[in-house]
């Protein structure tokens, strides 16, 4: 069901990007004094008409692949933020290194990668396709077209144990890959029993499935691609020296897509006592590539144990492990769910309500007011955040209400339903 819910929410903030322009953006200066510089970049996979904004504005249609630029110069130190205000038919194009500031040159370095489109998602259903769910409750990892046609199981997995099983998949940035967690048998025949939980990567059209980890005794999970498709980051209950056997709590690692340069990036020892089975979730790459957040409940002293009331923060780190520290410093409540704005300055996390802070740790502040908000996620422009409300439609408190998908301006204004369930349920 969550999983359904982040859809919703990425379709949502997909279609109203481009809606208005970012405030952080200044109007870009037209003067003839001013040097003024191009934002550019490459597009491929295209087939049909995509178009393309900067700072939700500048219309460009592309027709064809290769470089493009926009017809909008802008000066230096100003932001920019390139979106798709809409998809050529039937494909899904996705952007990369597309926002960022002027620094006294052209960028030529926004990529647009176009494939086609689909959902992939993790089902119990039979693999057959029917609907009704397989006999063991067994998820496997499926993909259909938008329009509902070409369904296909990636995983064919028919039993809990010994068969394999699915979840988290994640899309690479070229929409090309997908990258998930699995019980499968290895294909040197280890974890047979189903014991372990490894990385898989396989391409779109279910070909080429293969594990990038090869653990038999340990669970790895939560995988995310790296923003250049060359890496994937992973929580595991692994060892930290790499030894297959449960270290007894979490660490973020990180493998290369081809399942070579395994690290682990965090190095908590922990242990089976439950004050020191450390937790470490939900690992994101910023745009850029260079930063790598997470939450953990680890003492914010760095010690391996957990946090006072168990409360859990936001950590960061550099892409290589180095330079790890906590960005927010809560010891009564705890976060969840934190996710990089597109240009990286802002991180947007769930603790008692919807927060937002500065990648640099300033600047921490609830942009709601109710604890019944969460699953928040940022529209392509960075404006707004889309996110699940439990409440009336009318913003009061509710009891037995339905949850609904609300929208946001990025500083927490203009709070609004887009969708309108009254019925207990969820949109």
């Amino acid at each position: 069901m969550k999983r359904y819910i982040a859809l919703i929410l990425m379709g949502l903030l997909a279609a109203c990007s481009g809606a208005s322009t970012p405030s952080s953006t200044p109007t870009p200066d037209t003067s003839d004094s001013a040097t003024k510089y191009t934002i550019g970049g490459e597009v491929s996979g295209l087939s049909g008409t995509l178009v393309l904004q900067n700072n939700s504005a500048d219309d460009l249609t592309l027709s064809s692949n290769g470089a493009f630029s926009f017809v909008t110069a802008l000066a230096d130190g100003y932001s920019y933020a390139v979106t798709i205000k809409s998809q050529p038919s039937g494909l899904s194009c996705a952007v990369n290194n597309g926002s960022g500031t002027l620094n006294a040159q052209n960028v030529t370095t926004v990529t647009i990668y176009c494939g086609k489109a689909r959902v992939a998602y993790y089902s119990s259903r039979n693999i057959d396709g029917s609907n009704s769910a397989n006999t063991n409750l067994t998820t496997n990892i499926w993909i259909v077209n938008f329009d509902g046609t070409d369904s296909k199981a990636i995983t064919t997995a028919t039993a809990v144990s010994g068969d394999g099983g699915g979840y988290q998949p994640q899309w690479s940035p070229k929409n090309n890959q997908l990258v998930f967690s699995s019980s499968l048998k290895l294909p040197d025949g280890g974890n047979a029993d189903g014991t372990a939980h490894n990385i898989w990567v396989a391409n779109s059209d279910g070909t080429g499935l293969k594990p990038i980890t090869t653990d038999t005794n340990v669970t790895s999970g939560r995988p995310q691609w790296s923003p250049d498709g060359q890496k994937v980051v992973f929580v595991s209950w692994k060892k930290v020296d790499g030894s297959d056997v449960n270290g007894g709590t979490q660490n973020i690692w990180v493998v290369g897509v081809d399942g070579t340069g395994l690290k682990a990036l965090t190095s908590m020892t922990g242990g089976n006592n439950p004050s020191q089975m450390i937790s470490a979730e939900f690992p994101q790459w910023s745009p850029d590539g260079t930063k790598i957040i997470f939450f953990s409940n680890r003492k914010l002293d760095g010690s391996d144990a957990i946090n006072d009331n168990q409360a859990s923060n936001v950590w960061i780190m550099d892409n290589d492990g180095s330079g790890l520290k906590p960005l927010t410093t809560l010891t009564t409540v705890g976060v969840y769910n934190p996710q990089w704005s597109p240009d990286g300055s802002k991180i947007v996390f769930v603790s008692t309500n919807i927060m937002t802070i500065n990648a640099d740790g300033t600047d921490l502040k609830a942009i709601t007011s109710n604890i019944s908000a969460s699953q928040p996620q940022w529209s392509p422009d960075g404006n707004k955040i889309a996110y699940q409300f439990w409440q009336k439609l009318d913003g009061t408190n509710s009891s037995g209400e339905a949850v609904n998908i609300w929208i946001m301006n990025a500083d927490g204004s203009n709070q609004k339903p887009v969708t309108s369930v009254t019925a207990s349920g969820i949109a």
